[in-house]
């Protein structure tokens, strides 16, 4: 008896597991991606406007990371930038000097 490939059915039931799990994997990894996409864009264009204002709806401390005089601030105006080094934002109150 002559050998012959498998149909394209037999070759689809086969493939169906490995389908399958590629299909939830995509289905969890593209938007997960697509966050990070977004979240660069969104620092970029932070990062680009320098200090600008920002209600504070969230606790966060104000000032120089490394100042011992440090406070929270929360509900209030402050303004706020991209940290040009790792991750985060630094923060001061309006008018002070950077």
């Amino acid at each position: 008896m002559k050998w012959h490939a498998p149909s394209e059915r037999t070759q689809l039931i086969l493939l169906s597991p490995v389908i399958a799990v590629a299909a939830i994997a995509a289905l969890w990894f593209l938007p997960i991606a697509g966050l990070f996409w977004l979240d660069d864009k969104w620092r970029v264009r932070q990062a680009a406007k320098g200090w600008h204002p920002w209600l504070a709806w969230r606790p966060v401390k104000v000032g120089e990371w490394w100042a011992k005089d440090r406070r929270w601030v929360w509900l209030e105006t402050v303004e706020r930038r991209v940290r040009k080094y790792g991750d985060g934002y630094d923060y001061r109150l309006p008018g002070a000097e950077a």
